[in-house]
């Protein structure tokens, strides 16, 4: 079994980084970015603290016909717990700012977000067998409830690393 990128793995281990970024007034907007060719960017919408926040990425696999893999999403740079994907975090990215600085965000399998995308294999990862085509999996993100810590206007970072095991 192997981890990481090899010939018939791509591509291997990328970065997902998300930002909140909140201006005054209150216009807000949630942007989800993966690393190399499979970058999107998330819808841009003016938030508020009634709702849900939600957005969606794409991680793309290729893997040689019949070879099966799992895709892991680790908990983040920013988590509360290290290595634990429940306490993903968001932080501003402005030094300066020193209170209400991060934002709770999940990320999700489905886009019921009832399946939580981690790094625990056979439990919160997603399952593949190679077909030698590019395979898109859905990245679903929520923001967590943005009035538990009334966040402080500026650009919010996470970044998330991705990593295919074969």
């Amino acid at each position: 079994m192997g981890r990481g990128r090899a010939p018939a793995v791509q591509p291997g281990v990328g970065r997902r980084h998300h930002h909140l970024q909140r201006h005054p007034g209150g216009h807000q907007g949630l942007h989800h970015h993966g690393g190399g060719r499979h970058q999107r960017r998330l819808r841009h919408r003016r938030l508020d603290h009634r709702h849900a926040h939600l957005g969606q990425g794409t991680v793309t696999a290729q893997c040689s016909a019949l070879t099966p893999y799992t895709i892991s999403l680790n908990a983040g740079a920013n988590a509360s717990t290290a290595n634990d994907v429940t306490t993903r975090r968001m932080k501003n990215t402005n030094a300066a700012v020193t209170a209400n600085n991060y934002v709770g965000y999940q990320l999700y399998q489905d886009a019921a977000h009832t399946l939580v995308w981690g790094a625990t294999s056979g439990t919160n990862t997603q399952a593949g067998i190679g077909t030698g085509l590019a395979v898109p999996y859905i990245v679903y993100g929520q923001i967590l409830n943005l009035s538990t810590n009334n966040p402080a206007t500026g650009n919010y970072l996470d970044t998330v690393t991705a990593t295919i095991t074969y």
